[in-house]
């Protein structure tokens, strides 16, 4: 399996985890800070399997537009701000409120902040990356200025 194909199955389960986690903790537990953290984090593992499914297809076929990937580095930066506010205000009711570790509790509420910190960190990083090996051969084939 290639470089690609690897980042694109992670993506892909991480995915169908984060929404999966929106559906059964927010109707089936109520648990509405869990769900909307796996939602968030479902949505930013979309939008990274998003980003590494274009940069293969462009690998191969087609120039991106010239700034394809700018607004996913800001989606990367606002994923993982969201995930660590959140992971802190978790933990801050987890613990304001004596709760003990169970399945609906803000302590699993914390685990998916983390886990938005996580895609969100991860589409950054490859957004960046796909940002500047796109510049990079722009200009070495003459279509950018320096």
């Amino acid at each position: 399996m290639t470089r690609y194909g690897w980042r694109i199955a992670f993506a892909t389960s991480g995915t169908l985890v984060g929404l999966s986690i929106f559906f059964v903790f927010g109707f089936h537990y109520h648990a509405l800070l869990t769900a909307a953290f796996g939602g968030v984090s479902g949505l930013l593992a979309c939008i990274t399997l998003l980003v590494h499914i274009h940069r293969r297809r462009c690998d191969k076929y087609e120039w991106p537009p010239h700034d394809y990937f700018a607004p996913m580095v800001s989606a990367g930066i606002a994923g993982t701000a969201a995930g660590i506010l959140g992971f802190i205000l978790a933990l801050t009711m987890a613990m304001r409120n004596h709760e003990k570790p169970g399945v609906a509790s803000d302590y699993v509420a914390s685990v998916w902040c983390l886990m938005t910190v996580k895609w969100g960190v991860l589409l950054l990083v490859y957004a960046d990356e796909y940002r500047r090996q796109d510049q990079e051969s722009r200009i070495r084939n003459g279509l950018l200025s320096d």
